[in-house]
Formats: structure tokens, sequence, C-alpha cells
């Protein structure tokens, strides 16, 4: 994906208030277009493939809250946080009932009684967290960096290693171009003349 057509998405999506917004949903498309570009299309692919890209988005967004900082976040992101949570739980689910589909390289790592033990660990953990109230809730930066590394994993188990490779190749560009796109919106949000128009 060239960087062209990243910076055209981003600037249908970014109105100039919310930039989280359009760098999430910019950071979704793009990585569903660059996925059609490694496959030519989606039609073959499971669902759990584009729902992974989109919990791979909002992880993102998580992401970029400072390290260290109580940060109040919108309705939206909670939602963006239970869609993460339900996708990587559906993406263990996943492996485990098509295990004989997944790659070599995910058999290597997993096997079918881990899987079982992961997801028995995660439904621990998540019937644990159920009926705390919203406002109650509390992230962990490296919680969002564990949910990145079971997708891209399965990610990865479902697509093949040298597919997975192309993709994050062209996936860790995109996310140089938009780190670009944040720091020189970031800049001019809070440039000077802005704030005195």
């Amino acid at each position: 994906m060239t960087e062209k057509r990243i910076l055209e998405l981003f600037f249908e999506n970014y109105d100039g208030n919310n930039l989280n917004d359009a760098l999430t949903l910019t950071l979704e498309f793009s990585s569903k277009e660059i996925m059609k570009d490694v496959f030519g299309s989606f039609n073959f692919l499971p669902k759990i493939v584009e729902d992974i890209l989109t919990a791979k988005a909002h992880i993102n967004l998580f992401l970029s809250i400072p390290q260290g900082k109580r940060f109040v976040v919108s309705l939206d992101w909670l939602r963006h946080f239970d869609h993460i949570r339900k996708t990587v739980k559906e993406s263990i689910i996943y492996a485990r009932d098509n295990f004989e589909l997944m790659s070599g390289e995910f058999k290597k790592l997993f096997d079918r009684e881990s899987l079982k033990v992961i997801l028995a660990e995660w439904e621990r953990i998540s019937e644990n967290s159920s009926g705390v109230p919203v406002e109650g809730r509390v992230f962990s930066l490296s919680e969002f960096k564990v949910y990145g590394v079971i997708l891209d994993s399965v990610l990865g188990g479902i697509i093949g290693m040298e597919k997975f490779s192309q993709y994050a190749k062209e996936y860790n560009n995109l996310i140089s171009v938009l780190k670009r796109c944040q720091a020189e919106c970031v800049r001019m949000i809070s440039s000077p003349t802005r704030k005195e128009s």
C-alpha cells in the first residue's frame, strides 16, 4: 500500500476534530486493503480475519494512551475494548476448532490442549471482571500488547507465516505513516495560530 493511498484514507476520515477516530478508522480500512492485496481477495478468508484486523486497529487506539496516566475514555472506547476481548476469545476458539487448518508454525507454538487451557483461563478472567461498573474499568497497556500477540499468532496461523510476513511488512509501514500523520496533526492542533482563530 502506498503512502499516498494511506493519506487518502486518512483524510477521508479526518474532519479536523476526532484525530484518534480518524487514525483508528484509517488503520482498520488500510489493514483490510493490505490483506486484500496480499491475498487478492477477502472472499475465501474466514470472517475471524476481518474481526482480528478491526480489533488490532482498536488495540492501537488504546496503545496511544500515554503510559502511567489516568485517562477518561468515551463509551465508544469501552465498546472497542469489549470488541477486542470478544475477538481475542473468538480467535482462540477458531484456532481450537480449526486446529487442523492452522499453519505448521502455529502448531509448533500451540497444541489443542494448550488452546483449551488458554480459553479456560480467558473465561475465568472474563467471568471475574464481568459486572464491574463502566466507571470502574481499569485497563493496563500491557494487557493490550498481550491481546495483540494472541491476535497476531492466530492471524499467522490462519494465513501462514509467509503471507503474514508480507502483511506485517506493509502493516508496519502503515503504522509508520500514521504516526507521522498523528504527529503533524497534533503539532498543527497545538500551534498558537490555530488557538487564536
